[in-house]
């Protein structure tokens, strides 16, 4: 009985690979005057999604999409499914790719061996190319995103993404569930909020307020006040010049160079604070379920200091 298994699973590999699908990719390109707008809003189901700095003034708007199909015919079918559009109403360029609403992705393992399709449809793929200035807003359900080295007001909504920002100024702000958020090397306000998320901010200039239901938060190198909180995971806030306010309801909540007000507030988990360099900052400190220790400058003149522990070691 083994014997006739494997004979008929080798054989469906055989013919999987046989009718195995090939990569044919779709691209098209628009230019815009970039004095004629004032703010670009995308809406992509799923895909990659990229936001760099243009060499000029125009706004360069970039689509591609990679088809996965048996031949050239049935590519140029899969591909009418995916509506691009890019238009300028008002001052505000829309770009939209419309995609099918069926694909690949439900088929069974024995179909996927058979037709030899182990992945999706088709892979779009947008890049946007655009001067300073301006205000950028996503939409997204499962794309990954990547903004980089320009000025702009960036706003994200998404689910299932990964976001990468770097090198950039304005004002930022995301709603995803199910993302990593990474942001490096911004000057201005940062504001994330997240439901199964890991969020990581590095050389921030500006406040900050992450928030985040399930996963860790850790800031690093931030010049602005500090607004952390996770219901299940740990704040890891290191050297912030500015106030912090950090709550972790089922988590640790870690602090290593503040120069700032401090206000951290642990259900269940340990608050350590150290490196807490101001001479007159305010430190509310509380743990219902935990350990707390802190570590003060030996200058501290300050007389608000509190430090409540209900349970623990």
């Amino acid at each position: 009985m083994r014997t006739i298994l494997s004979i008929a699973i080798i054989t469906l590999f055989a013919a999987g690979s046989a009718l195995a699908d090939r990569e044919y990719v779709f691209d098209k390109k628009d230019n815009f005057d970039g004095a004629a707008v004032t703010s670009v809003s995308i809406d992509i189901s799923h895909g990659d999604i990229a936001i760099e700095k243009s060499r000029g003034d125009d706004i360069e708007v970039f689509y591609k999409n990679i088809v996965y199909a048996r031949n050239q015919s049935e590519a140029e079918d899969i591909n009418k499914d995916y509506q691009y559009s890019a238009e300028i109403v008002g001052g505000r360029l829309t770009i939209v790719i419309d995609e099918p609403r069926h694909d690949r992705r439900g088929k069974g393992i024995v179909e996927r061996i058979i037709e030899g399709d182990w992945s999706d449809e088709s892979n779009p793929m947008l890049k946007v190319s655009l001067p300073d200035g301006k205000a950028v807003e996503i939409s997204s359900s499962s794309s990954d995103i990547e903004a980089a080295d320009l000025k702009l007001d960036l706003d994200i909504e998404s689910s299932s993404s990964d976001i990468n920002v770097e090198n950039t100024q304005g004002v930022f702000s995301c709603d995803v569930s199910s993302a990593d958020i990474t942001v490096t090397g911004h000057k201005g306000a940062v504001s994330v909020r997240g439901k199964s998320s890991d969020i990581r901010l590095v050389d921030i200039e500006g406040p900050i307020n992450a928030h985040t239901s399930s996963g860790d938060v850790g800031v690093e190198k931030a010049k602005g006040s500090v607004e952390a909180f996770t219901a299940s995971g740990d704040c890891r806030l290191l050297d912030i010049d500015g106030d912090i306010d950090a709550e972790a309801a089922s988590g640790d909540i870690y602090v290593s160079g503040a120069n700032g007000s401090v206000r951290a507030s642990a259900v269940s988990g340990d608050v350590r604070l150290e490196g807490l360099s101001s001479k007159e900052a305010a430190y509310d400190v509380k743990s219902v379920s935990g350990d707390i220790s802190m570590e003060v400058s030996r200058d501290f003149t300050g007389n608000d200091f509190e430090q409540t522990r209900f349970a623990g070691a």
